[in-house]
């Protein structure tokens, strides 16, 4: 039997187990910051890299990663200060030179941006990357010459995909264009290069020079073939040229049943009025992998919007029915999607559901739809 000591020590022992049960590892807060970062919750994720290093103030890899998730939180005076911190700790790591030139560019020291890309180079005089990068935010024109020379001497095909990204992110389509020239003269096989020449043809609307250069990269039959028919599509979609879209969208589901293609070839098949066709690619579209729920980017960006495509396929078609389906299931996805309502309500309007089609088109109009106020003045004025 127990004695009263005896059962004080069980008590005690137990109320200790939380605690070392709860007590986490620097390694421990580092994951879990991470998995904050991937879900976006930055400031949650500070928290959680600032615990690692209370416990560990040497540990580089907590300021790095808490240096990340100040930058996300606009916080870049603190991410230069902890990129810093990661230097001091590991004067040879390179990558955090490269981060804090960003930041430092961000905050508009340029100087400061360009003396960490001189480091770099220190460390490894071949660097290409940080001579572009040097050039690209040093104000002296001398420098930024010689950097491009010096540059162009180290990897010439390097410097051009490089400086024809830049030309492509600052939309100087016509300077990225001839990049991806001078690339090609180097290497007449860079599937990429033909590839975003073709991109940036497209924003040119040089329609035929772009089908042109993602023709040349099929040409080389790469694991990406399937995408680059489905861009064909959107280019000969923008022309309006939908027979040739649809062909090309087609060539494409072909050779990737499984693709995110189906939706593209279904709006070109809206555009010239084949209904039934649009409304079946909707519905592969809607239920393939790359609509799934736990697909997270692609739902969030075409979920809702999908059953509202098909809904208008349907409404055209005549299945009013089939198209509020649709509609109900966009609001419970985004019940800020204006359109829905008042698409809604002109469904229930031709299936003589009056109090229904006003009441939809009075949500849409207080969330600022035109169409809807239109509505409203030519159906329920007299309600």
């Amino acid at each position: 039997m127990k004695t009263g000591g005896d059962m004080k020590k069980i008590i005690f022992i137990f109320l200790l187990l939380p605690m070392f049960t709860i007590a986490q590892t620097p390694r421990q807060f580092l994951s879990t910051g991470k998995q904050l970062i991937d879900s976006a919750q930055y400031q949650q994720a500070v928290v959680c890299f600032s615990k690692a290093i209370a416990i560990n103030p040497k540990y580089s890899d907590a300021y790095y990663l808490r240096a990340i998730a100040k930058k996300n939180t606009g916080d870049y005076e603190g991410a230069e200060a902890d990129f810093t911190e990661v230097i001091n700790l590991k004067p040879d790591d390179l990558q955090g030179y490269y981060q804090r030139a960003l930041i430092r560019e961000i905050r508009h020291d340029y100087k400061g941006a360009a003396g960490d890309y001189t480091t770099i180079i220190g460390f490894n005089p071949d660097n290409v990357r940080a001579y572009m990068e040097r050039a690209r935010v040093d104000s002296t024109a001398a420098l930024t010459i010689s950097d491009y020379a010096k540059a162009k001497d180290i990897d010439p095909a390097q410097l051009y995909l490089s400086r024809a990204r830049l030309d492509w992110n600052n939309k100087n389509y016509t300077s990225c264009i001839d990049d991806y020239n001078a690339l090609i003269a180097l290497d007449p096989r860079n599937i990429i290069a033909y590839a975003n020449r073709g991109s940036a043809k497209w924003e040119l609307k040089d329609y035929e020079g772009a089908v042109n250069d993602y023709k040349i990269a099929i040409s080389f039959n790469g694991k990406y073939t399937w995408t680059y028919y489905n861009t064909i599509g959107l280019i000969r979609e923008d022309e309006k040229d939908f027979k040739h879209a649809i062909a090309a969208f087609s060539k494409s589901i072909s050779l990737y049943p499984a693709g995110p293609t189906h939706q593209n070839r279904a709006l070109a098949e809206l555009a010239i009025g084949d209904y039934d066709a649009s409304i079946k690619d909707f519905t592969v579209a809607i239920d393939s992998q790359y609509h799934n729920r736990n697909n997270n980017f692609f739902f969030k960006a075409y979920g809702a919007d999908s059953y509202v495509l098909r809904a208008k396929a349907e409404m055209l078609n005549g299945a009013f029915k089939a198209a509020i389906a649709d509609l109900d299931i966009a609001i419970s996805i985004n019940p800020a999607l204006v359109l829905a309502y008042n698409a809604r309500g002109e469904a229930k309007n031709k299936l003589g559901d009056d109090a229904g089609a006003c009441a939809d088109w009075q949500t849409a109009n207080k969330m600022g739809c035109e169409p809807a106020k239109e509505n409203l003045e030519k159906f329920c004025s007299k309600r």
